[in-house]
């Protein structure tokens, strides 16, 4: 369900205003309404900014962080500042060395084919009037000639490259047909000392990073304080200003449930305010109240869309419907127990805020053990064909595939039918019984006829003439469909209408019933997928000691592995598409509705 909410109005002089927000603050419980949609200020990028740079910083530190491996010079900063600063000389200094190493290498590389050498003494030669130059050229173009001619000494070959260098009285005497090269600055061994110098310093940067991440809880202490300054902007940015900006005007939503206590602490202020109750063209934030199962389903509704303010929370009336779905869809009451197995030692291993996901994989996975049952497969094992005499008893419980594809159509069936009735609900609870008759004639057209065939056919209840009764049930839902959808138009008006709807409808659940089938499919290829790579494990193993063990084993597990994977998306998504789109439409879901988030101080999960 959703929580009912009061409108609250508040007034407040310029000077108190940062006092009264502070109070706000505290009590934690006001949504603020958004006057300015998508509205920003310099200061309020410059800290959004500045809270993504340090959530970046903390996820790089927080994978430096050994549990148990402490750095020998550890480094213990006050503030956020500090730590952001140095972070960030070091990254810095670190890709200066890191372009610095990469430079080197490569005139390292290049020089060695030339050897060390001194540059005084190439220095000394071109004083005493000889040039020496290098070059590099394809092997197939290099002439003997130059030997002669320019005192060419070949050097190196490396696979088809030649390189040379020659010694001639002019700088530009009879140049060679070959690329000349420049040689750096430096020699090799001073090359090679430089690199090293800088390898030197990047370890002793990675050192210093090492020590720097033991400041993770500033950082962390700093976004926290960065998002309530961010949350307080946004505010501000949300305030109307009235009488030459001497007053300051507030919209917000309080919980219903938090009133008392929201007035309690509020009167001790001195801000002005009044609580009212929505109208009907206002959408409040959404705030869901379900019970401890249907809760766990929250997650999954919110990926669509909530429910606006209006309408009905549908969240608690589809989980036992999408708890069913996987496990039919999921197939394998063996992957089922497997998923149930790790839902429950991880519920107790994870964070607080993800317990309920872990919790709600536990209750997926006993839908896949329960209906995986029924259908007769535990890790791609047909049930059917166990033999074991205390296994009996238990076939008689387990359908064959016949039975699953005619169950699928009977589940849509029910769930469609379900989401009309609560589509009724919703028409009497927000426009009175009227709005409602149309959807009440598509539900006594189905219902109708549905019963009066099962009876007829069964022969549990003599039915004189059930064609007139089918006529008369007809009737009269056309009426209500093609007459009475809009008693506020007139009669030739409500017909076009209805015809066009009963065009759309008619189409439309024929459409939804069959996409149900999914369910029986889906549910069938996992358990023929498990059975095919079981056969594959035991057939195509080769018959010698170990080894065979060891190839079925692994055919077993990538197989299996491969196979849940798979399996559980198609179990997560197909469900959500039949209750988004199948179930969701026809109970008239309009959504739209924006989540609950007080105002309020934020703190370290």
């Amino acid at each position: 369900m959703i929580e009912k909410m009061k409108k609250g109005t508040f007034l407040v002089y310029h000077k108190d205003y940062d006092v009264f927000l502070e109070q706000l603050r505290r009590c934690g419980v006001v949504h603020i309404s958004e006057k300015q949609k998508g509205a920003t200020s310099e200061k309020l990028l410059q800290q959004l900014a500045a809270e993504k740079h340090v959530k970046q910083t903390i996820s790089l530190l927080g994978k430096r962080l050994k549990k148990d491996q402490q750095p020998q010079n550890p480094i213990h900063l006050k503030t956020v500042l500090e730590v952001m600063q140095q972070f960030d000389n070091l990254i810095e200094e670190k890709n200066k060395n890191t372009q610095q190493k990469q430079h080197l290498q490569k005139e390292l590389d290049r020089l060695k084919v030339w050897g060390n050498f001194d540059s005084e003494l190439l220095e000394k030669i071109r004083q005493a009037g000889y040039y020496l130059k290098f070059y590099t050229v394809r092997e197939n173009f290099f002439q003997e000639k130059w030997k002669e001619e320019l005192n060419a000494i070949v050097l190196e070959h490396v696979g088809s490259t030649v390189y040379f260098a020659t010694l001639t009285h002019s700088e530009q005497e009879n140049e060679p047909e070959a690329e000349r090269l420049k040689l750096p600055e430096y020699s090799l061994s001073e090359l090679i000392r430089q690199l090293q110098s800088t390898e030197k310093r990047l370890d002793e940067i990675e050192k210093e990073l090492d020590a720097l991440a033991l400041n993770l809880d500033v950082l962390k202490n700093g976004q926290i304080d960065y998002q309530n300054d961010i949350e307080l902007s946004k505010v501000h940015l949300n305030t109307l200003s009235e009488v030459d900006d001497k007053l300051m005007v507030l919209e917000a939503w309080l919980p219903l449930a938090k009133e008392a206590d929201f007035i309690r602490e509020m009167e001790n202020g001195d801000a002005y305010f009044l609580l009212e109750e929505p109208t009907e063209h206002e959408n409040p934030p959404i705030l869901l109240k379900n019970n401890r199962f249907a809760r766990l389903y929250e997650v999954i509704g919110e990926l669509y869309d909530l429910p606006n303010y209006h309408e009905m929370d549908l969240t608690a009336f589809f989980a036992p419907f999408y708890w069913m779905f996987f496990g039919l869809c999921f197939g394998d009451s063996g992957y089922g127990l497997l998923v149930m197995v790790v839902g429950l030692i991880m519920r107790n291993k994870v964070k607080p805020k993800v317990r309920p996901i872990m919790t709600l994989a536990a209750w997926l996975g006993f839908a896949a053990v329960l209906f995986g049952t029924i259908s007769g497969t535990f890790f791609g094992i047909q049930l059917l064909e166990v033999d074991y005499p205390w296994f009996q008893n238990f076939k008689s419980v387990i359908l064959h595939s016949d039975q699953l594809f005619w169950g699928a159509l009977i589940i849509g069936c029910i769930q469609i039918i379900f989401a009309m009735f609560l589509k009724a609900i919703g028409q009497i609870r927000r426009y009175g019984f009227a709005s409602s008759l149309d959807t009440w004639g598509w539900i006594l057209l189905i219902l109708g006829n549905i019963a009066v065939y099962a009876l007829s056919a069964t022969n549990r209840v003599e039915i004189a003439n059930p064609m007139q009764i089918h006529i008369i049930i007809s009737s009269v839902a056309g009426v209500l469909i093609l007459l009475l959808n809009n008693i506020k138009q007139n009669i030739f008006t409500n017909f076009g209408a209805g015809l066009w709807n009963t065009y759309n409808m008619i189409t439309g659940l024929l459409g939804d019933v069959l996409s149900y089938i999914r369910l029986f499919a889906l549910g069938i290829s996992g358990s023929v997928m498990g059975f095919v790579f079981n056969d594959l494990a035991f057939n195509l193993s080769p018959n010698v000691p170990v080894v065979g063990q060891i190839v079925t084993a692994f055919i077993l597990v990538f197989g299996h592995g491969i196979n849940i994977f798979m399996s559980g998306l198609s179990a997560i998504v197909h469900p959500m598409r039949l209750t988004f789109v199948e179930f969701y439409k026809n109970a008239g879901f309009e959504g739209s509705g924006k989540k609950y988030k007080p105002f309020k101080i934020i703190k370290e999960e």
